[in-house]
């Protein structure tokens, strides 16, 4: 699947089914022995994976994230694109419109 370069709010993630999620203190690790291998996202990029469920839009997860941390929605915007970005081109997540 090719990204686009843009923000484009109105995709709904959907996480692939992974083999394992373990848990580590400040990030997530996920297994995929048909593709990715194992994964190791730090803590935002495991919200991000979190929240990637397939009932939100990217506008919507970003207004979680806006919600949650303090920091400024466009810096937000930009890391949550890259973050759904990385994941897609990893085969772990996948987007509809």
């Amino acid at each position: 699947m090719v990204t686009a370069a843009v923000f484009d709010g109105s995709v709904v993630p959907l996480r692939r089914t992974v083999q394992a999620e373990l848990p580590e203190e400040q990030q997530l690790a996920l297994y995929d022995p048909s593709g990715a291998g194992l994964v190791v996202l730090n803590r935002s990029s495991a919200v991000v994976w979190e929240l990637c469920d397939g009932t939100a839009t990217l506008d919507e997860i970003l207004a979680a994230l806006v919600a949650r941390y303090d920091a400024e929605p466009e810096t937000l915007r930009a890391d949550l694109w890259g973050t759904y970005n990385r994941l897609v081109e990893l085969g772990l997540l996948a987007g509809r419109q």
